[in-house]
């Protein structure tokens, strides 16, 4: 058993770290603001306190003193992914087996959703998954200390996914009635140890998406406005998103199925449910929540394999065949989307304005924000994004971003303050170059520009 789970765990370090061979640029978009977080922890502005949860941070400090927090960044994604397929192996050997845990480990390992979350850079969000699956577990179990422990240190890592195991555990308490005593312990004091940072930073991180969540329950929605519209969070599509796990659905339903009176899967249950009505009814950062949802897919169809084979076992010489087919969908996956979103020289570019303060930096894509960010001493402004947002209205960024006269624009960047750097992308060039040939700006770097129009 042990060398299987060695196979599967080499397997899986290959395709985490596969797209970082030659490759120094941590992947997707939020590498950027986690540095900037590293960087600042404990005193954040006032823009990033929305929704933020501490526990990585308090964790991360300690490293983040001792060696540049850039240095973190893509040892702490890796981590994270690590944590998350330990922790899906011993709930699974727990709840189930050690044949079926190895068979959710390799479902991990090769699921393009986690793959993707991973590419992303969404480390709250998988350390948090890495949380929710053990303290669904005690609750399972009955076992008040470590449910509480985890609840708490979930609660402290990503408010989203807190939020699963909140619902969870008020629908344990509402129907499990032999039970209520055990769950209304857990439940009072996870929320006590929550309420210590939670409460007196209520309006920065709560209050903000309080009334959104409640807006965007399915009955709320239906009679306000007729409709299940989007839920919004960045990530691929529901369709696509159903699409990217077709190996592996068919067995979880099999598996859920199965499993609907087992007293041990119960949470886990609930918590799926949950999660696929989240889903399906476009609740607020429903595309985000497939992630987790994606997750108990997995933990569910191991079971649903397993089964399967065991009953028909004339079937059972497919299994290798399936295998090879996931892991070269994996493959393949990986090769063709696993870039990342800058190159290395372009990344180096942005670190070289680092020795550059009290100065302003005007981004003008949105996928160019973390990274200026994060790895210069600039003001980033940018549409709708960090603490100087507050120079233009909106329906200046939309003229700025649309084809107007160039007095216009300058006139518009004229009411930013000075001194003022544009950072202007090979895509967003073309839209730009009117400004990129006006003689009061030059150009610094391949991307840089300095603004010095009167």
């Amino acid at each position: 058993m042990k060398k299987f789970l060695a196979v599967i765990f080499i397997l899986f370090l290959v395709f985490r770290i596969l797209p970082y061979i030659n490759n120094p640029v941590p992947l997707g978009y939020d590498g950027g603001i986690y540095l900037y977080e590293f960087l600042l922890f404990p005193n954040l502005p006032n823009w990033l306190i929305l929704g933020f949860s501490p526990g990585l941070f308090v964790f991360a400090f300690p490293f983040a003193k001792l060696v540049p927090p850039e240095f973190l960044l893509i040892p702490i994604s890796i981590l994270s992914q690590i944590v998350l397929f330990f922790s899906v192996y011993f709930v699974s050997k727990k709840i189930f087996n050690g044949k079926i845990a190895l068979l959710n480990t390799f479902l991990f390992s090769v699921s393009l959703i986690q793959f993707r979350t991973f590419w992303f850079f969404y480390v709250k969000n998988t350390f948090a998954l890495a949380l929710l699956l053990p303290a669904l577990y005690f609750l399972s179990k009955k076992k008040i200390l470590p449910s509480i422990a985890f609840a708490v240190l979930l609660s402290y890592f990503h408010l989203p996914t807190f939020l699963i195991y909140l619902a969870t555990i008020i629908i344990l308490f509402l129907f499990d009635h032999k039970n209520l005593k055990f769950y209304l312990k857990v439940f009072v004091s996870v929320i006590a140890v929550f309420s210590i940072y939670y409460l007196p930073t209520f309006n920065q991180t709560i209050l903000p998406y309080l009334i959104p969540v409640l807006q965007s329950v399915a009955p709320y929605k239906l009679i306000a406005t007729g409709g299940l519209s989007s839920g919004g969070g960045t990530f691929y599509s529901l369709p696509l998103s159903f699409l990217m796990t077709v190996f592996y659905l068919p067995f979880a339903f099999l598996g859920v199925y199965l499993l609907r009176k087992e007293q041990n899967t119960k949470p886990f249950l609930i918590a799926f449910i949950i999660l696929f009505l989240m889903v399906v009814t476009n609740f607020f950062f429903s595309l985000r929540y497939f992630i987790p949802l994606d997750l108990f897919l997995i933990f569910f169809a191991g079971y649903g394999i397993n089964y399967f084979f065991e009953k028909y076992k004339n079937y059972k010489d497919i299994l290798p065949f399936y295998f090879i087919v996931l892991i070269f969908f994996i493959f393949t996956f990986i090769l063709k989307t696993a870039s990342p979103l800058i190159t290395p020289q372009v990344l180096g570019e942005i670190k070289s304005f680092k020795g550059i303060k009290n100065s302003y930096v005007l981004s003008t894509s949105k996928e160019d924000n973390a990274w200026l960010l994060g790895y210069t001493n600039l003001e980033l402004i940018a549409w709708d994004f960090g603490g100087e947002n507050k120079y233009w209205k909106q329906n200046d960024w939309q003229d700025f971003f649309g084809n107007i006269p160039i007095e216009r624009k300058l006139s518009l960047l004229n009411k930013l303050p000075k001194p003022l750097y544009i950072f202007i992308n090979d895509k967003q060039l073309f839209y730009f170059r009117d400004i990129t040939i006006f003689p009061c700006v030059k150009k610094l770097t391949g991307h840089f520009y300095q603004y010095n129009c009167k």
